[in-house]
């Protein structure tokens, strides 16, 4: 059964957000759009939906102020079927979603790193069973011992013990809070020391291994708006972000001075183009068969028995996804929020099934878990 808890490993759910409906632009595809839109669309659950349907359902996101705007896309077949672009990427200046239009893909980066990660090590790159620490020492956690036992499938599944920021602690410092594979402890640090790995072993940069992502995942998939490391033109055409009304100022000055290789957090993208990887994911053009399988293995992950999402489908965490077992097969899913911005991803690869959702609304998870269910047929049940 599929229920709101598919979005287990986004930043803890909040109050649904509203704010004062503002004039949208018309719902009526673009001609660009209208190329990649079906008369009908198939759910997850195998029934097919108009596409009036369905561009009513996300037109009363705007309608209702829930989010200023937002970018959707979903896949059926492994080709994209429905894709629309609504609302406004600035308020004030009552600019338009475009098909150009960038949103910060949040947590949405770990699925695409944990893909790049699996490659490497396909590439000799790395073992993704071997100690990270005779690779590269965690230069914030010599004086702990059990840094030495963190691999990169640890990381890849949370598994490491680290916090999700270093700051959630009051001195700032990092420290374990479990002993790495004893426990399922969701951390965007984790991520961030196995990226320092990656870098030590290829002996480059943050722009240079952003060059290693086009070269072996994003130039592959033909994407064109997916990057970890952003420029400043990039930027210029990022929507803005927004809570509950108000424009946001950003955690991180992307583009700018804060520019670098996040991998937990840093990409930006569009539906269609997160979309565009997912599908030449499913399809086989990024990774080999035996890497696919490899990404997509459950690595037992130490999730409590009790966690509510286990008897909601909740089975395992892959190497970048959470993974949820559903009366039409495996569902592997990831959320993402970064000030002013949540998105939301889910395939189904032996259904060649997916969905893309980017919004520039803070913690728009009451709508994010709305569209999962409309989307899967759960909301039916």
């Amino acid at each position: 059964m599929i229920r709101a808890s598919i979005i287990l490993g986004t930043a803890a759910l909040a109050a649904g957000c509203s704010q004062e409906a503002t004039e949208a632009p018309a719902l009526e595809p673009t001609e660009t759009e209208a190329e990649a839109v079906a008369a009908e669309v198939r759910r997850l659950d195998g029934v097919a939906v108009g596409t009036e349907e369905i561009d009513a359902f996300f037109n009363g996101f705007i309608a209702s102020g829930a989010v200023p705007g937002l970018s959707v896309a979903i896949i059926n077949d492994n080709e994209i079927v429905y894709s629309r672009n609504l609302g406004l990427a600035n308020v004030e200046a009552g600019e338009p979603i475009g098909d150009d239009t960038l949103f910060e893909a949040a947590s949405l980066s770990k699925p695409l790193f944990g893909m790049l990660t699996v490659k490497l090590a396909e590439e000799g790159v790395l073992d993704l069973s071997k100690p990270l620490y005779e690779y590269y020492p965690h230069p914030d956690l010599t004086d702990d011992p059990r840094a030495q036992e963190i691999t990169a499938r640890m990381v890849l599944s949370h598994q490491t013990g680290l916090p999700n920021w270093r700051w959630s602690d009051p001195e700032n410092v990092l420290r374990f809070q479990a002993d790495p594979g004893e426990a399922f402890i969701y951390s965007g640090e984790g991520y961030e020391y196995l990226e320092e790995v990656l870098k030590h072993n290829l002996d480059t940069d943050d722009l240079g291994l952003d060059e290693v992502f086009v070269d072996r995942i994003a130039g592959p998939a033909g994407l064109r708006d997916t990057t970890f490391v952003q420029s400043d033109g990039e930027t210029d055409r990022k929507a803005t972000g927004y809570d509950d009304g108000a424009a946001l100022e950003p955690d991180l000055d992307y583009g700018g001075e804060d520019s670098g290789f996040g991998a937990a957090h840093s990409v930006h993208s569009t539906a269609d183009d997160y979309a565009k990887a997912m599908i030449a994911f499913m399809e086989g053009d990024i990774l080999s068969d035996e890497a696919t399988a490899t990404f997509l293995e459950g690595q037992n992950s130490p999730i409590p028995e009790d966690e509510p999402s286990r008897a909601l489908g909740l089975v395992d965490w892959a190497l970048g996804f959470s993974v949820y077992e559903t009366p039409f097969g495996y569902l592997y899913t990831h959320g993402g929020n970064n000030s002013g911005y949540t998105s939301f991803v889910m395939v189904s690869p032996e259904n060649g099934w997916g969905y893309t959702f980017f919004t520039n609304e803070d913690q728009a998870n009451d709508e994010m878990i709305a569209a999962a269910m409309y989307l899967t047929g759960a909301a039916d049940q």
